[in-house]
């Protein structure tokens, strides 16, 4: 696997060359995208608050290419400036700073959708963007040989593969990365039973083949450490939409079980900046039950919308524990074009040993341009003082179930063909899960990003 997509990414050097040919063989889009992120963390008595301040830039290109009468080359190549400074993470003090420039390969691949014409069978291979419509079982950049079934009412993919190589530089909430010692087998299956209504069914199956033993090991604050883990999942989703005269119901169902064996990691300061991992705990993943279900009604010729979600992950300690996959985002679009994270931008949490309450509302400001809002009540199930969540948060105290409640503002979407803008303002308020252990129990985390295309 690395020697061949070694050679897609020398092959794909001449995309640039390319993209000057005529059509219609071939599209090329050149984008810039900038991106700033500030926010802070609950403030601690003790440690103080966590703080994070981000700025990356990314130029790129993207591109496709047909290649004879069945094969594409497809292509996402970007070259990205990253400014981060890091504060006060894992509960632990101390401050990171990264000033780097590095390339990315988004997305680089080969596709013959139909590789012979008497049978739906297609086959990829390369870096390729997964991503299913929510993000609640994938959305990640992995290096795969995929094979696919694709007809009008039923589609499936099998893809077998990890990461050659990792690039990326991780934020706060970005923990998506760190998968170079990972292998993923993604299955997925769509029957579109009725217009507009679809059942799906999901098998993923995840191994971290890194060491059992990492104590010892330093790593940087903004660095992702993956634990030595495998796990299988197996789940369904049903949605769709109902059309009623000028307004429509759109409803989403999610339900999945994980089982294997993963491991909780303890870490110590090394120095200013750097952890060292100084424990680490193996335990049996058997069977923990994860849902999310919920419906967004859309009326006044479609320019308004209300939506609701509950979701709940189980747990009690390392007993019946419910685990996403380490791919998953849980970032999706709820009424206009942005996506954004549906469980709270601030906490971003893992459906584990959680549930949450949401509810949504939205205006159509302008043809592609919506104004979002979003509460979000977090609880577990049962106490615990760990919480799987974005690195700006704080262990609670193990004692009381309420996490807290967040207000997330969104605005953005297209400006005609050649922009999009994104703005969001998330605060948190610490619940009862951290009474007497905070100086101020308020927390935020803004994030603004501008792309351009031409």
């Amino acid at each position: 696997m690395t020697r061949i997509f070694a050679t897609l990414l020398l092959a794909s050097a001449a995309t640039v060359a390319f993209a000057f040919e005529p059509p219609p063989n071939h599209k090329a889009r050149y984008y810039l995208s900038l991106r700033g992120v500030q926010g802070q963390g609950l403030d601690r008595l003790d440690r103080g608050r966590p703080e994070e301040n981000e700025g990356r830039v990314r130029a790129g290109l993207r591109y496709w290419r047909k290649l004879g009468e069945r094969w594409k080359l497809n292509s996402d190549l970007r070259l990205v400036y990253l400014y981060q400074k890091l504060k006060n993470l894992r509960g632990l003090p101390g401050q990171s700073t990264a000033n780097d420039i590095y390339f990315e390969a988004r997305q680089l691949y080969l596709e013959a959708p139909y590789v012979w014409d008497d049978l739906p069978l297609g086959i990829l291979l390369g870096r390729k963007q997964f991503r299913d419509p929510r993000s609640w079982w994938y959305d990640n950049q992995l290096d795969v040989l995929q094979l696919q079934f694709n007809t009008t009412l039923l589609t499936a993919e099998l893809a077998f593969g990890g990461r050659v190589v990792e690039e990326r530089q991780a934020g706060s909430a970005e923990e998506q990365t760190g998968l170079k010692d990972s292998m993923f087998v993604i299955g997925h299956i769509d029957h579109h039973y009725y217009y507009g209504h679809h059942l799906e069914g999901y098998l993923i199956y995840e191994n971290s083949d890194v060491k059992k033993n990492q104590i010892g090991r330093v790593v940087s604050m903004n660095e992702i450490i993956r634990p030595k883990s495998e796990m299988v999942w197996i789940g369904a989703r049903a949605h769709g939409t109902w059309k009623i005269d000028t307004s429509s119901i759109r409803y989403w169902l999610d339900a999945g079980t994980v089982v294997g064996q993963n491991q909780n990691l303890s870490f110590k300061q090394e120095k200013p900046g750097k952890l060292r991992v100084n424990g680490f705990e193996t335990f049996d993943v058997n069977g923990g039950i994860g849902f999310d279900i919920g419906a967004a009604w859309f009326f006044h010729n479609e320019t308004i919308g209300l939506a609701f979600d509950y979701a709940l992950g189980t747990g009690k300690g390392n007993d019946n524990l419910y685990l996403q996959p380490s791919i998953a985002n849980n970032k999706g679009r709820l009424f206009g074009t942005i996506r954004y994270r549906y469980y709270g931008e601030f906490l971003n949490p893992n459906l584990s040993n959680l549930q949450i309450i949401s509810g949504f509302a939205g205006i159509k400001l302008a043809e592609q341009i919506w104004l979002e809002a979003a509460y979000h009540h977090y609880r577990q199930l049962n106490p615990e003082n760990r919480l799987r969540a974005a690195r700006l948060s704080i262990a609670p105290n193990g004692k009381d179930e309420h996490i807290g409640d967040a207000v997330d503002l969104v605005i953005g979407g297209r400006w005609g063909e050649r922009a999009k803008l994104q703005f969001v303002a998330s605060g948190f308020r610490g619940g009862e899960a951290y009474r007497d252990q905070l100086s101020s129990r308020y927390a935020y985390r803004l994030t603004t990003t501008v792309t351009f295309y031409w």
